[in-house]
């Protein structure tokens, strides 16, 4: 028997005594990965938690520390975003925690439920960005006016003082701020992919295997 027939002939029995994954086995094993994922995506929304806490906590450091009229207004604009992400992540936080169950007897339906509670997240967290970015930049835009035009002494602007820019350098200045504008939504879009849109495919791959 010459080597190649061997080996077709070795693989060929021994894939004969492989056996097959049962039902309940595959099952099991969709359980565990989907616990996976959607344990990734809880600490993460754990972590940005957390980051947006520190946040507060830093600006109120900063502004007890420097006497500075866009510091005391980015303390407020900061906060109020912080404070709108922790109460929202909170929520979003506590209704997965409550789906991590082992003893799921319908992993099928379960499945279903948590990829729609976090497709839901994925789409209000980016809905909420895309109100909160451009306002943002809009406010940091009006507060630099202000600073100009009532000739607000603020130390953290000294530098900027010293500039002189001429209108067309004004005008150049503005399209770069808006096209970074543009391009920050996208590192948004990605950021968030990043964080949960990758672990919700592989929630998707579970119910697809699942229902093959």
């Amino acid at each position: 028997m010459e080597l190649d027939e061997f080996g077709a002939l070795f693989n060929a029995r021994f894939q004969e005594g492989r056996p097959e994954k049962s039902a309940q086995e595959l099952t099991q094993h969709l359980r565990g990965r989907s616990r996976t994922a959607l344990e990734k995506i809880i600490r993460n929304i754990l972590w940005e938690v957390i980051t947006a806490i520190a946040s507060i906590l830093v600006m109120l450091v900063l502004v007890t520390r420097l006497d500075s009229y866009t510091i005391r207004w980015l303390t407020g604009i900061i906060g109020i975003i912080s404070i709108t992400q922790i109460v929202g992540f909170s929520w979003q936080y506590w209704q997965l925690r409550q789906m991590i169950r082992p003893d799921v007897t319908d992993l099928r339906t379960h499945l279903r439920h948590q990829i729609q509670v976090v497709e839901r997240f994925i789409r209000m967290y980016f809905s909420y960005c895309l109100w909160v970015v451009p306002i943002c930049f809009f406010l940091g835009a009006y507060i630099g006016y202000t600073v100009a035009a009532q000739r607000i002494h603020d130390p953290l602007l000294l530098p900027l003082d010293s500039l002189a820019l001429s209108k067309t350098a004004v005008f150049i200045l503005l399209a770069i701020l808006v096209a970074g504008l543009v391009g920050f939504l996208f590192l948004v879009k990605a950021y968030i992919r990043w964080l949960y849109g990758r672990h919700l495919d592989q929630l998707k791959t579970c119910l697809t295997e699942l229902d093959d």
